[in-house]
């Protein structure tokens, strides 16, 4: 192995996951010195540069190196990110995958409720590019980032400053996807300094008292027929039952890459299945 590379993997072992060490080690160099992979591999990098060495003391304190760069990769898109917003997770494009399996119209509404960085709508936009999509966030920040994710990645999609907890008069959608914050905040312990320290709190943390906050809030507006949310596997029988009471008849769980509940698709009941199902809510 060419040793620049081992040594920036020696210096990141224990910051990075193990499997990501290697990629993360090419992507330091790669982006601090302008060296291609190519180039690192037949030796025209020789020693650990002081540009790499900042970077890498940058992660040594637990700062995501997306964070530090700018932009992340995901679904095969590059997007910026910072401070305002979260980096997106493999676990919110198997959920990207599920809407699209399951909705084949070209011609769709959908709102992306609780946007960040843009990359539920973009990545759903670029696959379905006649769906009418809305993406929201109460962050001016976090929809400035989004926006231009959503211009870089040659995007039509509508941007608005909104509150999920009281969503637009005028939005009615056929479908609603949601990955709002529903970590409980005695789960702190539990979570890597680089999400606790660097990532926007507000986006990650729901009341200990009220875990459901925004999911309730979400159906309960009903102003679409179907959501997709990505939850707390903790939470996912609380869901359930929430969303029946919701009028949410039809309810359907998937487990994550790590076989954890972390996806739930809720279609709204018939007023014939209302009358069936009112009585067994009583």
């Amino acid at each position: 192995m060419n040793e620049v590379i081992q040594q920036t993997e020696d210096q990141l072992r224990g910051y990075i996951p193990e499997g990501e060490l290697r990629a993360t080690a090419y992507w330091v160099i790669e982006e601090t010195t302008g060296m291609s992979r190519t180039d690192i591999l037949s030796g025209k990098c020789t020693k650990i540069v002081p540009e790499v060495s900042d970077v890498l003391r940058r992660i040594q304190r637990h700062e995501p190196v997306q964070y530090i760069f700018g932009h992340t990769y995901w679904r095969g898109m590059e997007l910026a990110v910072n401070p305002s917003v979260l980096i997106p997770r493999p676990e919110t494009s198997e959920l990207v995958d599920w809407i699209l399996e399951d909705n084949t119209a070209e011609h769709l509404t959908l709102t992306d409720a609780g946007t960040g960085s843009g990359c539920i709508a973009i990545a759903l936009k670029k696959e379905q590019p006649k769906w009418q999509i809305t993406a929201l966030d109460l962050s001016s920040e976090a929809i400035e980032t989004a926006r231009k994710n959503g211009e870089a990645q040659g995007t039509d999609i509508r941007w608005r400053k909104a509150d999920m907890l009281h969503l637009p008069e005028d939005l009615h959608t056929d479908i609603l996807v949601s990955n709002p914050p529903y970590i409980m905040n005695k789960e702190r312990a539990a979570m890597e300094r680089n999400v606790l320290d660097y990532e926007p709190q507000t986006a990650l943390f729901v009341p200990d008292s009220d875990p459901l906050l925004f999911y309730r809030a979400l159906a309960g507006q009903h102003r679409a027929g179907t959501l997709y949310f990505e939850i707390n596997p903790l939470q996912a029988q609380a869901m359930k039952e929430m969303l029946q009471k919701e009028g949410y008849l039809h309810i359907e769980t998937r487990k994550d890459m790590q076989g954890k509940e972390r996806m739930m698709k809720a279609t709204e009941c018939s007023l014939a299945e209302l009358d069936t199902l009112v009585p067994l809510l009583i």
